[in-house]
């Protein structure tokens, strides 16, 4: 499990939830690793599960390391997730607010009920505020290479 996860765990007591359905594309990238669209990412102390399409399968399987693939062809991203929360027992999930749509919501409450579900915000984004080594790295190296470019 990677350090960002082990800071997000933490929160979910305070939330009320014991895990997390992540919609957000850059989310997704921030804790898992995959480079792309198309997934979702259901994460919890029990358990990581990534969720997408055949399509993007194998890089699933290179970029997001630790997290177990699950394709969503024959299941919508709901069913999945009702499945986790019935396997792992887990009573309310988070949802991240700001960024789901109102059908979205409606699907999740179908699959799950209202009572199972949480309206969250910010959690992923209070991590991603402060910056581990390696992406001041990034930054670092980015700058330089805009700075070669500029001169």
């Amino acid at each position: 499990m990677n350090s960002r996860l082990r800071k997000l765990f933490p929160l979910f007591e305070k939330q009320g939830i014991d895990a997390l359905l992540v919609s957000s594309w850059p989310n997704v990238t921030y804790l898992s690793g995959f480079r792309n669209i198309e997934s979702w990412i259901v994460v919890s102390p029990k358990g990581l599960y990534f969720i997408t399409d055949s399509r993007y399968s194998e890089q699933a399987r290179r970029e997001a390391k630790g997290f177990e693939i699950l394709l969503r062809d024959e299941q919508n991203v709901f069913e999945i997730t009702a499945r986790l929360m019935k396997k792992w027992k887990f009573r309310k999930l988070g949802f991240e607010a700001p960024i789901v749509t109102h059908s979205f919501y409606l699907g999740l409450e179908k699959a799950l009920g209202r009572d199972r579900i949480k309206a969250t915000a910010d959690l992923v984004e209070s991590l991603r505020e402060i910056k581990d080594a390696d992406e001041i790295i990034k930054i670092k190296r980015s700058a330089e290479v805009a700075v070669r470019g500029f001169h």
